[in-house]
């Protein structure tokens, strides 16, 4: 009779045990790889890309026109490094290519896009590339 007392006993709290330990909550993990797979971030502001920070040198996009139709709400932006590089930045691609400006007209060759011209007056820039026509201001 005693083991059978001792059994049910021993039964009665492992069965208290379970019950009251239920799932440990799960660690919480700082590793940026688990983070981006199970939260949402914030987008953030634009036209500075996480690649590198804005340059003085940049242009911002004010205006695209393909053909005969403007483009609405395009992020885009050029940069004219004074060593002759450009990078444009359109249709959520960055393109890096050369550039050179002769008395205010603009050449520009992008290996990824290919040849444009426009002008470069003050502080705003005509640029024609790939049948867009593309303005930009300081």
């Amino acid at each position: 009779m005693k083991r059978l007392t001792v059994l049910c006993l021993s039964l009665l709290l492992a069965l208290s045990l379970c019950a009251c330990g239920g799932d440990a909550p799960a660690e919480e993990t700082t590793d940026p790889a688990t983070e981006s797979a199970t939260t949402e971030t914030t987008p953030e502001a634009a036209p500075e890309t996480e690649s590198k920070p804005a340059s003085e040198n940049r242009y911002t996009g004010t205006g695209i026109v393909m053909g005969q139709t403007p483009m609405e709400g395009e992020e885009s932006w050029l940069e004219l490094e004074p060593d002759g590089t450009a990078v444009l930045f359109i249709a959520d691609s960055e393109y890096a290519g050369t550039y050179t400006l002769t008395d205010g007209a603009l050449s520009v060759s992008f290996p990824d896009l290919g040849d444009g011209t426009g002008t470069l007056s003050g502080d705003a820039i005509t640029l024609d590339i790939i049948n867009m026509t593309c303005t930009f201001e300081k």
